[in-house]
This record gives structure tokens, sequence and C-alpha cells, in this order.
């Protein structure tokens, strides 16, 4: 049986409209100061929702290693990168995806 938290995020992500950035991360200090840099890095341009401490939820999306950041448009994944994500690579991230910088 799946916890409040995992149906949530599960809930959240697959209701999204638009660019959700989805940060699997462990539950260390140094992943919460992590998340916090993301957050700042998409405000105002796309949403992020961090997931800690969620094993289920981890294997239910294929998350290998941590951090992994999904990046969900309308519900569908389109890209994922694996290790610490600073402004380039998620600019990186979403050049791939997107054809354009769209954090910027």
């Amino acid at each position: 049986m799946q916890n409040t938290t995992t149906t949530v995020c599960q809930d959240t992500i697959e209701a999204s409209t638009g660019t959700l950035l989805v940060g699997f991360l462990g539950t260390s200090y140094a992943m919460s100061v992590q998340a916090m840099d993301v957050e700042w890095l998409c405000r105002n341009r796309l949403e992020f929702l961090p997931v800690c401490g969620e094993p289920s939820l981890y294997s239910s999306y294929s998350v290998r290693g941590l951090p992994t950041y999904v990046l969900f448009e309308n519900g569908k994944e389109v890209g994922r990168h694996l290790g610490r994500l600073d402004a380039d690579a998620l600019d990186s991230l979403l050049e791939a995806v997107f054809g354009v910088l769209k954090c910027q």
C-alpha cells in the first residue's frame, strides 16, 4: 500500500499541465540544499517538485540513482538528468527536449 505522500506526488505528476521538473532526491542535508538551488533556478519559469525518501515512487519512475531529475510536459516524461543539477545542466536538458532554453 502506498503512503499519502507517494499518492500525492503521483497525482501531481499525472495531473500537471505545462512543464514540471521532478527531483528525486535522497534525504541528506546536501540533497535539501540542492533542492533549494533547483527551486531557485526554476522560479517563475517552470514548476519544481522535490521528492525525498519515497522508494516506491523512485521505482515507479525507474529512478536508479540519486539525485535524478525527470522533466514532464503535460504529465508525460520528456527528459531526465542523473546527478547534481546546475544552471548549465538544466539549460542543456531543456534545450535537448524543447529546442530552446526554456528557463531563460
